[in-house]
């Protein structure tokens, strides 16, 4: 029987059924995955899901905490269905209990009520924007843990096939994308990728057990991307699902455009001193959109601004190149001195290089600027 060999077959069905899914109902193909792949991944993929939202005026305690709980109950979980998910999701599962100490130090679920818990994480978001740091750094994680799992994920996939336009909507909040399907999905993984009006993107990975009909899937931007819903023009998405394999479906956010092009341009304007290069690069980037022919004006004037700061700071860090490079060389010449003074002075000469590389750096970008 090969692949459909009696017992495993009967595994599968067993384990179908027990989790409310008629396994004639799925495709062919998703019949013959591995059925405790798909257990260990589905077991793995919340913890990964990049759906923990962290923000002052809304903390959702109950997520933070019920996915933190999980993990400390998958410590000794071994994912033996395959060698890469069982590393992957070790280190994943042990990043979190590690996180658990450092971002609510005084948390013990089963000690504490649901209002002691929010208090607690109000507190620790006050001091120092630990939580925010917090999720900036499990975004990335998150990422890189999927990232890795993309090949499982795509063997676990129905079939490829096209999607239907008429099939999908997408619309925006002040913080957040929701995109919604005529089609139900199962076990789904969409892989999301925002984009900004300058090349600006961040990928985001995103798991729905059960995604019904109609139903608006509200989808949080990463803190990475550093902008909000509003400066989003596009978003790519990958949808892995039992029932299917959706790829390079795009939304185009067209009423977005003219707005993140001039807040764009008003950031940049706070940057045409200090960083004369880097923004003059984003300013020739602004201008290649197609709609940016509105802003040609407001694009000009920013650019001969910043082209003529580039000028003064480039002569400004010539002559300070000169007084490092004169400061290293007497450094050099110290004379008699102790070992511990040699100590210190090698220190300070490797930061003293570090500072001359630098500034080579920046003027060989101002150099560049026409």
């Amino acid at each position: 029987m090969g692949i459909f060999e009696l017992p495993k077959l009967q595994r599968f069905l067993t384990m179908a059924l027990a989790v409310g899914i008629s396994p004639l109902a799925l495709p062919l193909a998703v019949q013959a995955a591995d059925p405790e792949l798909r257990r260990d991944f589905r077991t793995l993929a919340p913890l990964m899901s990049m759906d923990t939202e962290i923000e002052l005026v809304d903390i959702d305690a109950e997520v933070i905490v019920e996915k933190l709980k999980t993990a400390s109950e998958l410590a000794t979980t071994k994912f033996d269905s395959d060698p890469l998910l069982n590393k992957v999701g070790s280190e994943h599962i042990h990043y979190l209990i590690a996180s658990e100490a450092r971002v609510i130090p005084t948390l013990r679920a089963n000690e504490l009520e649901a209002g002691q818990i929010f208090a607690e994480l109000l507190s620790r978001a006050f001091e120092g924007q630990a939580l925010k740091a917090w999720q900036r750094e499990l975004d990335k994680r998150c990422r890189h843990s999927y990232e890795t799992l993309l090949p499982i994920v795509k063997r676990l996939a129905g079939p490829v096939r096209e999607a239907a336009d008429s099939e999908w909507s997408c619309s925006y909040g002040p913080r957040s994308i929701s995109i919604s399907s005529q089609e139900r999905y199962r076990n789904c993984t969409l892989a999301v990728t925002f984009r900004g009006i300058s090349n600006r993107h961040s990928t985001a990975f995103y798991f729905l057990p059960n995604w019904n009909r109609s139903e608006k899937q509200t989808l949080r931007i990463p803190k990475d991307f550093g902008l909000t819903a509003g400066d989003v023009v596009a978003v790519e998405v990958d949808l892995f699902a039992d029932e299917a394999t959706i790829e390079n479906l795009t939304f185009e956010l067209t009423k977005n455009v003219d707005r993140s092009l001039a807040a764009a341009i008003q950031r940049l304007k706070s940057t045409a001193q200090r960083d004369p290069a880097g923004c003059i690069e984003q300013l020739d980037e602004l201008r290649q959109h197609p709609s940016a022919s509105k802003f040609t004006t407001e694009i000009q004037s920013l650019r001969e601004t910043a082209t003529k700061a580039a000028k003064q700071r480039l002569l400004y860090l010539q002559n300070q190149l000169t007084r490092e490079r004169q400061a290293l060389g007497r450094m050099r010449r110290p004379g008699r001195i102790t070992r511990q003074q040699r100590a210190y002075l090698d220190k300070s000469i490797k930061a003293k290089q570090a500072q001359i590389e630098r500034l080579n750096d920046e003027i060989k970008a101002l150099r560049k600027v026409r």
